[in-house]
């Protein structure tokens, strides 16, 4: 990543500032290998914004902000349960690694 930024830098400036920040951005490299598959696919925050959009959708339009917050709360709090109670295949190298 350095050889990166060294490399672009010269003609990104904006690249420089870059540089003190790469171990924030390399963290999950340095994961455990069958970690790194539930970090490098967005599937399951799509799937999520997607059950929202039917949600909806079968629902209509949301009369007020009030009503807005309040379905966005039980909606999440719905999946937050859902996930939470889920067994990973790799959970106990997911506990060591956080």
């Amino acid at each position: 990543m350095n050889e990166f930024i060294d490399k672009w830098s010269r003609l990104y400036k904006s690249l420089n500032s870059l540089k003190s920040k790469v171990k924030n951005y390399t963290h999950l490299s340095n994961l455990n290998e069958k970690i790194k598959v539930y970090f490098s696919t967005t599937n399951w925050l799509e799937r999520c914004f997607k059950e929202l959009k039917d949600s909806l959708r079968i629902r209509g339009c949301l009369h007020s902000e009030d009503s807005t917050e309040k379905f966005l709360y039980l909606f999440f709090k719905d999946k937050d349960e859902r996930y939470s109670s889920r067994k990973f295949k790799y959970s106990e190298y997911l506990m060591e690694a956080f």
